[in-house]
């Protein structure tokens, strides 16, 4: 018997039984679209985790905390040897370096006062690592400063409106900054030049009105406040000038590629430093939710083995009804294989067909879960924006997983049937003695 023949017996099987058949694929449908958003729940809520820790950084990117102590002893404290170490490091694109100017800020603007955090950078280094701008261009010359992109945004200690409404590149700007001496308080005044704007951060909810400048500023600013890093003056306490010299408060490692960002990381751990990568959140939250996932396939096929029951009702009603046929097609020589294949074949079709309705209805319903349920939650809950929460993520692999799945619950539904219909007696069966 040839394959189409084959399929010509079932699908004459499927018309005159149309009902049955089609309350099977729809009992074998749900089952599988069950098991498919079930699973999806805990892929969405996975999607949605990792896609928060990648917003906090790239995956290429490495921060560094500082240098471990043995029982307390030694300095933390980030330097530039360290970063000579870290530099030799294989797969090391770049390293960026900041220090934050430890005393309050005002820039002059067209005669308003604006507060803000001066943070002193790399403009070369943070360039090759990726920061963007939305406009103009990377520090170049001495003077020259970036702002972030809500510099003038907030209002100021002295500004009359919400915030500087004109263009700021190509802007001079003053800075300002205060300093306790011994003969009283003086205030010194920096020239400065803004020639690019950060591009604004990725999560709507962080500000960014910072003033970012080059070491040629924080020279000017340490010669006049005789501190480093434009720290205040405090008569309580003794500031280590000589000790805090060359450190830096924010180190990041970016690394060549995603790949070797585990590795990088591990090796810098081993070198004594406090290390760590967005991949490492990666992989805990990966391992969280396998086990979470599992269990939510297991609860999902149990969905498909109760239409396991329907389907193996079916082939066994089947092989009741259609006894003369299997009688007539055991006479005229057919071999038992033959008959056994086409009511496999036929569970097949039950199992392939009901999985095929399960994964579409599936994607419409977690397409509509992740448009409706946020704002369900928005509404009734007040949970506020809820910007990138996935409620439903199907991936392929769980596809396949589940198809799978039915497929093969389905065809095992059917060997018992199909095994019967090769012990069929011929004689009884043309007799329709059965």
């Amino acid at each position: 018997m040839r394959l189409r023949d084959k399929f010509r017996f079932v699908r004459q099987n499927a018309r005159k039984n149309g009902l049955r058949m089609f309350m099977t694929i729809l009992a074998t449908a749900m089952g599988c679209a069950f098991l498919i958003l079930l699973a999806s729940v805990g892929y969405g809520i996975q999607k949605t985790a990792k896609d928060k820790v990648l917003e906090r950084g790239a995956v290429t990117e490495i921060n560094i905390f500082g240098k471990k102590q043995t029982e307390g002893q030694g300095d933390p404290r980030m330097r530039d040897s360290d970063l000579a170490k870290l530099e030799k490091l294989e797969h090391v694109k770049v390293i960026t370096k900041r220090n934050t100017i430890q005393n309050g800020l005002q820039v002059l603007i067209d005669g308003e006062k604006y507060g803000t955090q001066g943070i002193v950078i790399d403009p070369a280094a943070e360039k090759k690592a990726g920061m963007e701008l939305a406009k103009g261009r990377f520090p170049e010359r001495a003077g020259e400063v970036l702002v972030g992109s809500d510099f003038t945004k907030q209002m100021g200690p002295e500004s009359k409106d919400t915030g500087y409404k004109g263009e700021l590149v190509g802007k001079t700007i003053k800075l300002k900054i205060t300093q306790q001496f011994a003969d009283g308080v003086k205030e010194g005044e920096f020239s400065a030049t803004i020639v690019g704007v950060l591009k604004a951060p990725a999560r709507e909810w962080i500000l960014d009105p910072n003033l970012y400048m080059g070491t040629d500023l924080l020279t000017q600013i340490e010669a006049f406040t005789k501190t480093p890093f434009g720290m205040m003056n405090d008569p309580m306490r003794k500031i280590d000038s000589e000790n805090m010299k060359g450190t830096y408060s924010e180190v990041k490692v970016y690394v060549d590629t995603a790949e070797n960002a585990k590795e990088v990381s591990r090796h810098i751990k081993d070198m004594g430093y406090y290390a760590h990568s967005p991949l490492d959140e990666l992989e805990e939250i990966d391992k969280v939710f396998l086990f979470v996932k599992i269990g939510l396939v297991l609860v999902g096929a149990f969905a498909v083995l109760i239409a396991s029951i329907g389907i193996f009702n079916t082939m066994t009603m089947a092989v009741t009804e259609r006894s003369q046929e299997i009688g007539i097609m055991k006479a005229i020589g057919a071999n038992p294989k033959t008959i056994r294949s086409v009511f496999l074949l036929e569970s097949s079709f039950i199992g392939l067909f009901g999985a095929f309705i399960g994964v579409t209805a599936a994607y419409v319903i977690g397409f509509l879960a992740n448009q409706l349920v946020p704002v369900i939650m928005r509404h009734f809950m007040g949970t506020g924006e809820m910007k990138g929460f996935v409620v439903s993520y199907i991936p392929l692999s769980l596809v396949l997983v589940s198809v799978s799945i039915s497929v093969g619950v389905a065809i095992l539904s059917g060997v018992r049937p199909a095994k019967r219909a090769t012990e069929v007696d011929v004689l009884k069966a043309l007799r329709r003695d059965i």
